[in-house]
Protein backbone atom coordinates (compact mmCIF):
# COMPACT_ATOMS: atom_id res chain seq x y z
CA UNK A 1 0.00 0.00 0.00
CA UNK A 2 1.61 3.22 -1.05
CA UNK A 3 1.10 6.68 0.21
CA UNK A 4 -1.82 8.84 -1.51
CA UNK A 5 -1.36 12.19 -3.10
CA UNK A 6 -2.82 14.88 -0.98
CA UNK A 7 -2.17 13.11 2.26
CA UNK A 8 -2.84 15.54 5.11
CA UNK A 9 0.08 18.26 5.74
CA UNK A 10 0.36 19.77 8.51
CA UNK A 11 3.10 22.06 6.95
CA UNK A 12 0.33 22.67 4.30
CA UNK A 13 -2.37 23.65 6.43
CA UNK A 14 -0.16 26.08 7.93
CA UNK A 15 0.97 27.66 4.83
CA UNK A 16 -2.07 28.18 3.32
CA UNK A 17 -4.28 29.71 6.43
CA UNK A 18 -0.85 31.97 6.72
CA UNK A 19 -1.41 33.74 3.23
CA UNK A 20 -4.60 34.51 4.88
CA UNK A 21 -3.19 35.78 7.89
CA UNK A 22 -4.62 32.83 10.19
CA UNK A 23 -2.58 30.13 12.09
CA UNK A 24 -3.52 26.95 13.12
CA UNK A 25 -4.45 28.20 17.04
CA UNK A 26 -7.20 30.35 15.16
CA UNK A 27 -8.74 27.41 13.79
CA UNK A 28 -8.17 24.92 16.00
CA UNK A 29 -10.98 22.50 15.67
CA UNK A 30 -10.77 22.36 11.84
CA UNK A 31 -7.02 21.22 12.63
CA UNK A 32 -7.50 18.75 14.93
CA UNK A 33 -9.79 16.78 12.81
CA UNK A 34 -7.43 17.10 9.49
CA UNK A 35 -4.74 15.39 12.52
CA UNK A 36 -7.31 13.61 13.34
CA UNK A 37 -8.61 12.21 10.05
CA UNK A 38 -4.87 11.66 9.11
CA UNK A 39 -4.13 9.07 11.89
CA UNK A 40 -7.41 6.98 11.57
CA UNK A 41 -6.92 7.05 7.65
CA UNK A 42 -3.45 5.03 8.73
CA UNK A 43 -4.85 3.40 11.68
CA UNK A 44 -7.38 1.60 9.06
CA UNK A 45 -4.90 0.93 6.69
CA UNK A 46 -2.32 -0.79 8.34
CA UNK A 47 -5.65 -2.65 10.10
CA UNK A 48 -6.71 -3.86 6.57
CA UNK A 49 -2.88 -4.42 5.51
CA UNK A 50 -2.08 -6.88 8.44
CA UNK A 51 -5.98 -8.51 7.29
CA UNK A 52 -4.47 -8.83 3.97
CA UNK A 53 -1.71 -10.51 4.79
CA UNK A 54 -3.33 -12.80 6.98
CA UNK A 55 -6.31 -13.80 4.82
CA UNK A 56 -5.23 -13.21 1.23
CA UNK A 57 -7.82 -15.27 0.02
CA UNK A 58 -10.83 -13.47 1.38
CA UNK A 59 -9.85 -10.29 -0.58
CA UNK A 60 -8.71 -11.49 -3.59
CA UNK A 61 -11.43 -10.40 -5.99
CA UNK A 62 -10.98 -6.70 -3.48
CA UNK A 63 -9.57 -3.89 -5.65
CA UNK A 64 -9.69 -1.14 -3.01
CA UNK A 65 -11.60 0.34 0.23
CA UNK A 66 -12.47 3.78 -0.34
CA UNK A 67 -13.89 5.87 2.74
CA UNK A 68 -16.06 9.29 1.98
CA UNK A 69 -17.80 12.14 4.34
CA UNK A 70 -16.21 13.82 6.79
CA UNK A 71 -13.43 11.13 7.08
CA UNK A 72 -12.79 11.81 3.02
CA UNK A 73 -12.99 15.29 3.77
CA UNK A 74 -10.19 15.06 6.96
CA UNK A 75 -12.92 16.82 9.04
CA UNK A 76 -13.30 13.46 11.32
CA UNK A 77 -15.69 14.10 14.62
CA UNK A 78 -16.42 10.88 17.22
CA UNK A 79 -19.86 11.66 16.09
CA UNK A 80 -18.99 10.77 12.70
CA UNK A 81 -19.93 8.13 10.19
CA UNK A 82 -17.87 5.57 8.65
CA UNK A 83 -18.93 5.73 4.82
CA UNK A 84 -17.25 3.56 2.62
CA UNK A 85 -17.49 1.36 -0.41
CA UNK A 86 -15.68 -1.84 -1.55
CA UNK A 87 -14.61 -1.47 -5.14
CA UNK A 88 -14.33 -4.74 -7.11
CA UNK A 89 -14.36 -5.98 -10.66
CA UNK A 90 -16.43 -8.62 -9.12
CA UNK A 91 -18.59 -6.76 -6.91
CA UNK A 92 -20.99 -9.59 -6.12
CA UNK A 93 -18.60 -12.48 -5.09
CA UNK A 94 -15.90 -9.26 -3.07
CA UNK A 95 -17.64 -8.24 0.19
CA UNK A 96 -15.74 -7.03 2.85
CA UNK A 97 -16.41 -9.13 5.74
CA UNK A 98 -18.49 -7.28 8.30
CA UNK A 99 -15.53 -8.37 10.90
CA UNK A 100 -12.94 -6.11 9.70
CA UNK A 101 -15.22 -3.02 8.89
CA UNK A 102 -16.68 -3.27 12.72
CA UNK A 103 -13.32 -3.41 13.92
CA UNK A 104 -11.78 -0.80 11.94
CA UNK A 105 -14.91 1.59 13.00
CA UNK A 106 -14.41 0.80 17.05
CA UNK A 107 -10.68 1.77 16.61
CA UNK A 108 -10.21 4.33 14.50
CA UNK A 109 -10.59 7.36 16.76
CA UNK A 110 -9.32 6.25 20.36
CA UNK A 111 -12.45 6.64 22.70
CA UNK A 112 -15.29 6.93 20.22
CA UNK A 113 -17.19 4.41 17.45
CA UNK A 114 -17.64 5.80 14.36
CA UNK A 115 -21.29 5.06 13.34
CA UNK A 116 -22.40 2.43 10.19
CA UNK A 117 -23.29 3.84 6.85
CA UNK A 118 -26.51 5.36 6.83
CA UNK A 119 -29.53 3.15 5.30
CA UNK A 120 -30.03 4.86 1.83
CA UNK A 121 -27.85 2.28 0.16
CA UNK A 122 -25.21 4.19 -0.93
CA UNK A 123 -22.63 3.16 1.19
CA UNK A 124 -21.20 0.12 2.72
CA UNK A 125 -21.62 -1.60 -0.86
CA UNK A 126 -19.55 -3.55 -3.09
CA UNK A 127 -19.22 -1.81 -7.12
CA UNK A 128 -17.69 -2.00 -9.86
CA UNK A 129 -16.15 1.08 -10.42
CA UNK A 130 -16.96 0.92 -13.96
CA UNK A 131 -20.60 1.87 -13.49
CA UNK A 132 -19.06 5.42 -12.20
CA UNK A 133 -17.89 5.91 -15.76
CA UNK A 134 -20.08 4.19 -18.67
CA UNK A 135 -23.66 5.69 -16.88
CA UNK A 136 -22.85 9.45 -17.27
CA UNK A 137 -26.27 10.93 -18.02
CA UNK A 138 -29.91 9.68 -19.32
CA UNK A 139 -31.65 7.29 -18.04
CA UNK A 140 -29.46 4.90 -16.23
CA UNK A 141 -27.49 7.03 -14.27
CA UNK A 142 -29.35 7.11 -11.25
CA UNK A 143 -29.41 8.80 -8.06
CA UNK A 144 -26.80 6.17 -6.62
CA UNK A 145 -24.18 6.41 -9.47
CA UNK A 146 -24.67 10.08 -9.79
CA UNK A 147 -23.97 10.57 -6.26
CA UNK A 148 -20.63 7.79 -6.08
CA UNK A 149 -19.07 9.32 -8.92
CA UNK A 150 -19.23 12.99 -7.66
CA UNK A 151 -18.12 12.00 -4.17
CA UNK A 152 -15.81 9.89 -5.75
CA UNK A 153 -14.21 13.74 -7.16
CA UNK A 154 -15.28 15.79 -3.91
CA UNK A 155 -14.31 13.44 -1.11
CA UNK A 156 -13.16 10.02 -1.11
CA UNK A 157 -9.58 8.46 0.35
CA UNK A 158 -8.07 5.22 -0.19
CA UNK A 159 -7.86 2.50 2.68
CA UNK A 160 -6.44 -0.29 0.93
CA UNK A 161 -4.41 0.72 -2.29
CA UNK A 162 -4.00 4.37 -2.98
CA UNK A 163 -2.79 3.87 -6.52
CA UNK A 164 -6.03 1.58 -7.65
CA UNK A 165 -7.84 5.12 -5.91
CA UNK A 166 -6.03 7.33 -8.10
CA UNK A 167 -6.59 4.88 -11.72
CA UNK A 168 -9.90 5.18 -11.03
CA UNK A 169 -10.30 8.87 -10.56
CA UNK A 170 -8.01 9.28 -13.17
CA UNK A 171 -10.48 7.33 -15.64
CA UNK A 172 -13.26 9.18 -14.09
CA UNK A 173 -11.29 12.66 -14.84
CA UNK A 174 -10.29 11.37 -18.20
CA UNK A 175 -14.22 11.02 -19.39
CA UNK A 176 -14.79 14.44 -18.95
CA UNK A 177 -11.95 16.08 -20.38
CA UNK A 178 -12.83 13.31 -23.50
CA UNK A 179 -16.16 15.32 -24.20
CA UNK A 180 -14.45 18.56 -25.09
CA UNK A 181 -13.79 19.62 -28.24
CA UNK A 182 -10.06 21.00 -27.48
CA UNK A 183 -7.31 20.82 -24.82
CA UNK A 184 -7.93 23.39 -22.21
CA UNK A 185 -11.22 24.59 -22.45
CA UNK A 186 -13.35 24.13 -19.21
CA UNK A 187 -14.73 20.47 -18.91
CA UNK A 188 -18.80 21.66 -19.12
CA UNK A 189 -19.49 17.99 -18.69
CA UNK A 190 -17.64 17.68 -15.34
CA UNK A 191 -18.80 21.30 -14.34
CA UNK A 192 -22.29 20.44 -14.64
CA UNK A 193 -22.68 16.54 -12.99
CA UNK A 194 -20.99 18.66 -9.92
CA UNK A 195 -23.49 21.21 -10.54
CA UNK A 196 -26.35 18.28 -10.57
CA UNK A 197 -25.28 16.46 -7.81
CA UNK A 198 -25.02 20.40 -5.79
CA UNK A 199 -29.19 20.45 -6.84
CA UNK A 200 -29.76 16.79 -6.58
CA UNK A 201 -28.85 16.81 -2.95
CA UNK A 202 -30.60 20.26 -1.80
CA UNK A 203 -33.66 18.66 -3.38
CA UNK A 204 -33.08 15.39 -1.22
CA UNK A 205 -32.57 16.89 1.75
CA UNK A 206 -36.67 18.72 1.39
CA UNK A 207 -38.11 15.30 -0.05
CA UNK A 208 -36.42 13.90 2.97
CA UNK A 209 -38.16 15.96 5.63
CA UNK A 210 -41.14 14.31 7.57
CA UNK A 211 -43.40 16.16 10.11
CA UNK A 212 -41.06 16.57 13.66
CA UNK A 213 -38.67 13.88 12.41
CA UNK A 214 -34.70 15.09 12.72
CA UNK A 215 -34.06 17.85 10.61
CA UNK A 216 -31.59 20.74 12.26
CA UNK A 217 -28.32 18.71 11.37
CA UNK A 218 -29.17 17.49 8.18
CA UNK A 219 -30.04 21.22 7.48
CA UNK A 220 -27.18 22.56 8.55
CA UNK A 221 -24.70 19.93 7.09
CA UNK A 222 -26.49 21.28 3.57
CA UNK A 223 -25.60 24.86 4.61
CA UNK A 224 -22.14 24.16 5.76
CA UNK A 225 -20.05 21.35 5.14
CA UNK A 226 -21.85 20.05 1.90
CA UNK A 227 -21.79 23.57 0.72
CA UNK A 228 -18.50 24.52 0.99
CA UNK A 229 -18.15 20.93 -0.11
CA UNK A 230 -19.58 21.75 -3.58
CA UNK A 231 -17.58 25.09 -3.89
CA UNK A 232 -14.04 22.99 -3.04
CA UNK A 233 -15.41 20.54 -6.16
CA UNK A 234 -15.09 23.96 -8.28
CA UNK A 235 -11.89 25.30 -7.36
CA UNK A 236 -10.37 23.25 -9.69
CA UNK A 237 -11.93 24.79 -12.80
CA UNK A 238 -11.96 27.94 -11.19
CA UNK A 239 -8.02 27.91 -11.16
CA UNK A 240 -7.78 25.99 -14.52
CA UNK A 241 -9.87 28.78 -15.73
CA UNK A 242 -7.29 31.45 -14.36
CA UNK A 243 -4.25 30.20 -15.63
CA UNK A 244 -4.66 27.65 -17.86
CA UNK A 245 -1.67 28.30 -19.92
CA UNK A 246 0.98 26.63 -16.35
CA UNK A 247 -1.04 23.44 -16.66
CA UNK A 248 1.08 21.31 -18.86
CA UNK A 249 -1.47 17.80 -18.03
CA UNK A 250 -4.88 19.18 -17.21
CA UNK A 251 -6.05 15.41 -16.70
CA UNK A 252 -2.93 15.10 -13.66
CA UNK A 253 -3.97 18.61 -12.15
CA UNK A 254 -7.23 17.69 -11.99
CA UNK A 255 -6.46 14.00 -10.26
CA UNK A 256 -4.21 15.90 -8.19
CA UNK A 257 -6.58 18.63 -7.08
CA UNK A 258 -9.41 15.78 -6.29
CA UNK A 259 -6.92 13.67 -3.80
CA UNK A 260 -6.04 16.83 -1.57
CA UNK A 261 -8.72 17.22 1.66
CA UNK A 262 -11.86 19.31 0.32
CA UNK A 263 -10.72 22.04 2.98
CA UNK A 264 -7.38 22.63 0.62
CA UNK A 265 -8.91 23.27 -2.47
CA UNK A 266 -11.46 25.74 -0.97
CA UNK A 267 -7.94 27.50 0.95
CA UNK A 268 -6.36 27.22 -2.40
CA UNK A 269 -9.41 28.85 -4.43
CA UNK A 270 -9.74 31.44 -1.49
CA UNK A 271 -5.81 32.31 -0.98
CA UNK A 272 -5.95 32.99 -5.35
CA UNK A 273 -9.30 34.86 -5.03
CA UNK A 274 -7.77 38.40 -4.45
CA UNK A 275 -10.59 39.01 -2.25
CA UNK A 276 -9.75 40.62 1.24
CA UNK A 277 -8.41 38.28 3.99
CA UNK A 278 -11.29 38.99 6.74
CA UNK A 279 -13.94 37.32 3.95
CA UNK A 280 -11.22 34.37 3.69
CA UNK A 281 -11.25 34.54 7.21
CA UNK A 282 -14.47 34.25 8.04
CA UNK A 283 -15.20 31.57 4.96
CA UNK A 284 -12.85 28.97 7.30
CA UNK A 285 -13.39 30.24 10.85
CA UNK A 286 -17.31 29.10 9.67
CA UNK A 287 -16.15 25.59 8.87
CA UNK A 288 -14.32 25.36 12.05
CA UNK A 289 -16.82 26.30 13.99
CA UNK A 290 -19.46 23.63 12.60
CA UNK A 291 -16.48 21.07 13.07
CA UNK A 292 -16.27 22.25 16.79
CA UNK A 293 -20.29 22.07 17.57
CA UNK A 294 -21.03 18.80 15.45
CA UNK A 295 -18.62 17.23 17.67
CA UNK A 296 -20.69 17.85 20.74
CA UNK A 297 -23.52 14.63 20.94
CA UNK A 298 -25.00 17.37 23.14
CA UNK A 299 -24.74 20.39 21.26
CA UNK A 300 -26.49 17.94 17.83
CA UNK A 301 -29.32 16.97 20.11
CA UNK A 302 -29.89 20.93 21.23
CA UNK A 303 -30.25 22.09 17.71
CA UNK A 304 -33.28 19.49 17.15
CA UNK A 305 -35.52 20.72 20.14
CA UNK A 306 -34.14 24.03 19.29
CA UNK A 307 -35.03 23.99 15.73
CA UNK A 308 -39.38 22.95 16.51
CA UNK A 309 -39.65 24.99 19.82
CA UNK A 310 -38.29 28.33 18.09
CA UNK A 311 -39.40 27.89 14.50
CA UNK A 312 -42.72 30.10 14.59
CA UNK A 313 -40.72 33.09 16.75
CA UNK A 314 -40.14 35.82 14.96
CA UNK A 315 -36.95 36.30 16.55
CA UNK A 316 -35.76 32.76 17.42
CA UNK A 317 -32.75 32.10 19.43
CA UNK A 318 -30.72 29.55 20.46
CA UNK A 319 -27.88 26.99 18.64
CA UNK A 320 -29.55 26.04 15.93
CA UNK A 321 -30.52 29.29 14.98
CA UNK A 322 -27.05 31.07 16.03
CA UNK A 323 -24.94 28.18 13.44
CA UNK A 324 -28.61 29.34 10.72
CA UNK A 325 -27.37 32.85 10.93
CA UNK A 326 -23.59 31.92 10.70
CA UNK A 327 -24.87 29.91 6.92
CA UNK A 328 -26.70 33.33 5.75
CA UNK A 329 -23.28 35.39 6.09
CA UNK A 330 -21.58 32.05 4.50
CA UNK A 331 -23.64 32.17 1.69
CA UNK A 332 -23.09 35.97 1.07
CA UNK A 333 -19.19 35.65 1.24
CA UNK A 334 -19.44 32.60 -0.99
CA UNK A 335 -21.58 35.11 -3.69
CA UNK A 336 -18.46 37.56 -2.58
CA UNK A 337 -15.98 35.14 -3.47
CA UNK A 338 -17.47 33.72 -6.47
CA UNK A 339 -17.93 37.46 -8.03
CA UNK A 340 -14.98 38.69 -7.18
CA UNK A 341 -12.48 40.24 -10.23
CA UNK A 342 -10.37 36.69 -10.50
CA UNK A 343 -13.46 34.41 -10.58
CA UNK A 344 -16.28 36.76 -12.13
CA UNK A 345 -15.34 35.37 -15.63
CA UNK A 346 -15.62 31.83 -14.96
CA UNK A 347 -19.05 32.37 -12.50
CA UNK A 348 -20.71 34.65 -15.14
CA UNK A 349 -19.67 32.26 -18.20
CA UNK A 350 -20.46 29.19 -16.79
CA UNK A 351 -22.30 29.07 -13.69
CA UNK A 352 -24.94 31.75 -13.93
CA UNK A 353 -26.95 29.78 -17.03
Amino acid sequence: MGVEMGFFSPGLYSELLARMELSVEEVPALFSAANRSASAIDRARKMICSYVDQHPKHIRDIDDIVAFGSLARYELTPNSDLDYLTISENPESSEIPDAIINNIRRTMVTGSELKKPGTTGIFGKSINPKELISNIGLQRDTNEILTRRVLFLEESVSLMYPEKHRDILWSIVNTYLDARERKGQTPRYLLNDIIRYWRTIAIDYQAKIEGNKPKALRHVKLLIPRKLCFISSLAPLYLHHLDVEKFDSEPNFLVDSYLEPSSIRLMRLLTKSGTNNSLQQRIVKTLDFFIEKSSDAMWRKNIEEDIFSNQFNHSPSGPYWEIRERSRQLHKDLTELLFSDNYRSFTEKYMVI
